[in-house]
């Protein structure tokens, strides 16, 4: 009987040091949750940069003319007082990350709170510019930066204007999206001019290289012409594509000598 108890105490106490034993490893695994550390925002000594002019919409400011317009940037502090930054100056609108002073053709030349645009490139359209400082983020931590934008026209007399490229798949565009590389893309290009526009070809390119062989005009009566034209054509080539990041243009040619040419749109296979 002795036995029998003494074995039941001991079994208890066993028991008992192991169910303290393994409250003890449990507080010793447990780690305090750490309170996250407070966003600390860049030191800056301005609050906004402002770009002048804003927008530039000068029909005198064409495709192929050479023309040059200068960009001024200027910071302010919080109190509405101009302080002196260092900035960088970019076109907007590129692949995510870039932050290139080409576009198009186009250039852009910077050298402190200054720019100049230099209309260098065959492509009309809406072109955005940008001057931040990557040191300075605001409240959503984006960059601080000031924008302006410029209108590029076509060449004057020209009948026939470049419209833009879109990326297709079958009849869907997929322009800014992600699909599956090696999948058949459609390049498609849009070309605007009067009716029964002839003697154009165009040459797509894809990440600067060219896409043969060259095409022709197709006539379009769905679509509605852009710079005030007339007619709408239209033509395109299909591309196999492995995984990457592309650039899709088009450039519109006469006589083999290049008329206009698309703005480039991005897209990604994965």
């Amino acid at each position: 009987m002795k036995k029998r108890i003494i074995l039941a105490l001991a079994l208890i106490l066993s028991v008992g040091l192991l169910v303290g034993a393994t409250k003890k490893d449990k507080k010793k695994g447990k780690k305090a949750v750490e309170a996250p550390a407070p966003v600390v925002l860049p030191t800056c000594g301005f609050s906004k940069i402002v770009l002048s002019p804003d927008r530039v919409n000068d029909p005198q400011i064409t495709v192929g003319a050479g023309k040059e317009v200068k960009l001024i940037a200027k910071a302010y502090d919080g109190s509405g007082k101009q302080v002196p930054a260092n900035l960088v100056w970019y076109f907007r609108g590129l692949p995510e990350g870039e932050k290139l002073t080409t576009s198009d053709g186009h250039k852009l030349t910077a050298s402190g709170d200054s720019a100049v645009f230099s209309v260098s490139g065959m492509a009309a359209g809406n072109f955005k510019i940008a001057a931040e400082s990557s040191g300075c983020l605001d409240a959503d931590q984006r960059p601080i930066r000031g924008v302006s934008e410029l209108e590029v026209y076509p060449a004057p007399g020209e009948p026939a204007h470049c419209g833009p490229i879109l990326v297709m798949y079958g009849q869907r565009e997929i322009t800014n999206e992600r699909l599956l590389g090696y999948l058949n893309f459609i390049l498609r290009a849009e070309v605007y001019g009067p009716k029964k526009l002839q003697g154009y070809k165009i040459q797509f390119f894809l990440e600067g290289k060219k896409v043969e062989p060259l095409r022709g005009l197709i006539y379009n009566k769905t679509i509605k012409p852009g710079f005030d034209q007339e007619a709408s054509y239209w033509n395109y080539v299909p591309a196999w594509l492995p995984a990457g990041a592309y650039a899709a243009s088009y450039q519109l040619l006469k006589d083999k000598k290049v008329v206009c040419e698309s703005t480039n749109t991005y897209f990604t296979a994965r």
